[in-house]
């Protein structure tokens, strides 16, 4: 395998750094976005960048989504739960779903922090836009993606899976959030790397500066 171009190696450590010197923009909070196609490594890193942010919050939005239908309607519970409280300088709180009753079943508290990271499907949709502070797209393989969210939900979620898969498609050509992400990072499972302090780019930017 070729060496990677330094343009395109990112230290986890400068990323964070750039977050933090910009002026918030969701109230007093910095808000981070991880969008991408399931199994495309989105929650890994929103936990990598968390670790840098001194242990940001995170919001994943397969808490927020009511069901294997529920890409669509994801962006009015985000905003009334956790953005709306938000800006105006409050903490936020959200319903968690659970996926085994098919029903919402307790409240999670978001607090004021200086970053707050909303990792999943639909997370940097246009409805964030007045007060994001930093879009990261998660770019990978649609294959392995797959391979990735068929182990991690089982066999028996396929159907379900392809049909997620469906809606996928559909927002994301509405609402081009690859083609607006500020940064489009590369998944890919064997790139060379130190996954735990650096993350590859799909394609250069001017976003994040690199030691």
């Amino acid at each position: 395998m070729a060496p990677l171009r330094a343009d395109l190696r990112v230290r986890y450590a400068d990323l964070a750094d750039r977050i933090l010197s910009s002026p918030p923009g969701l109230g007093p909070v910095r808000l981070v976005t991880v969008d991408g196609h399931a199994g495309s490594g989105k929650s890994s890193l929103a936990n990598r960048l968390s670790g840098k942010l001194r242990r940001a919050p995170i919001v994943h939005m397969d808490h927020l989504y009511e069901g294997w239908d529920g890409l669509a309607g994801v962006g009015s519970r985000l905003d009334a739960w956790v953005l709306l409280p938000l800006r105006s300088s409050l903490p936020g709180r959200h319903l968690v779903y659970d996926w085994h009753r098919n029903a919402y079943r307790e409240w999670r508290e978001v607090p004021l922090a200086p970053v707050l990271i909303v990792e999943g499907s639909g997370a940097g949709q246009r409805l964030v836009d007045p007060w994001v502070t930093c879009r990261i797209w998660a770019e990978c393989d649609a294959r392995v993606a797959s391979e990735r969210a068929l182990e991690r939900e089982g066999p028996g979620q396929a159907d379900n899976l392809e049909a997620w898969g469906r809606q996928e498609v559909a927002h994301f050509a509405t609402e081009r959030s690859r083609e607006r992400a500020d940064l489009i990072v590369d998944t890919r499972p064997n790139l060379e790397v130190d996954r735990d302090e650096e993350l590859v780019l799909a394609q250069p930017t001017r976003w994040v500066s690199r030691r």
